[in-house]
């Protein structure tokens, strides 16, 4: 099974993302020979929950917006349909 594991660490009182996306894969391509298209998904991930996170949000609808538009955006780049995972952590900063 094609997978990506979007990792994102938000504050949740801020309504921010802390850093950029990381990004894992497992079958789907090789990120060494692939840096481009990683890219390419870490910013599309960061412009999803950038904003989603401008307005009203839950969890459980900030993962199933990256998962929608993230597979409509790696199909079109791809052609392929990988399991998408996101990981929210919430941060609250000091």
């Amino acid at each position: 099974m094609k997978k990506i594991v979007t990792i994102l660490n938000i504050d949740p009182t801020k309504h921010t993302l802390l850093i950029k996306p990381n990004i894992t894969t497992r079958g789907f391509v090789l990120v060494n020979e692939n840096a481009d298209l990683i890219r390419e998904i870490e910013n599309k991930v960061a412009e999803i929950v950038n904003r989603t996170l401008a307005g009203r949000y839950n969890i459980t609808d900030l993962k199933n917006q990256i998962i929608l538009e993230l597979n409509m955006f790696i199909n079109e780049k791809t052609g392929r349909r990988p399991m998408i995972l996101p990981v929210i952590m919430e941060v609250t900063k000091k």
